[in-house]
């Protein structure tokens, strides 16, 4: 009996298992060494922002208005914000049409939009201009699951301004 000895050759089916490990390896690296925001190394300032609350039922205002001093906490990844400093409300609307067909505003009887103002020490990103309150990043429309002594809601902030170093 002789034995033969077959060699492996190098087909498509090992090029493409080569490239895909290969991705796969240059992914992780990139993650881990150029991936996330680090915030770490880029400068403090002080910002003011304010969080929105959508068509509150109004018996709740008096309760919300209760928080002024109070630390406002993210409720989900329970990050500490900053320091409520001003509370305000206005009446909610929201958009109709009349008897015409017309687009109209109309206020949503008892409920009003809601406004947390807070004061907060956070990391700028000199590149992306975005900032990070301990480890949270915030911008102009992220999504902020309130939570405060007296009170508890989903809102959007709506506005930062930096306040001075």
């Amino acid at each position: 009996m002789q034995q033969t000895n077959k060699k492996h050759r190098f087909n498509v089916i090992d090029i493409l298992i080569t490239a895909i490990i290969l991705v796969v390896i240059a992914l992780v690296a990139y993650i881990f060494v150029f991936g996330g925001n680090d915030f770490s190394n880029n400068d403090k300032v002080n910002i003011q922002f304010t969080i929105e609350i959508k068509e509150e039922r109004d018996e709740l205002i008096l309760s919300a208005e209760k928080n002024i001093g109070a630390t406002l906490v993210e409720g989900t990844q329970k990050y500490a914000l900053g320091q409520v400093v001003d509370f305000y409300h206005e009446s909610a609307t929201y958009s109709t049409f009349d008897k015409d067909g017309n687009s109209v505003a109309a206020v949503y009887p008892e409920h009003s939009n809601v406004y947390f103002v807070v004061n907060a020490e956070a990391d700028v990103d000199q590149n992306t201009g975005r900032y990070s309150i301990n480890g949270f990043e915030i911008s102009v429309g992220t999504l902020v699951y309130a939570r405060l002594p007296h009170y508890a809601g989903t809102s959007y902030c709506t506005q930062i301004v930096e306040i001075g170093k």
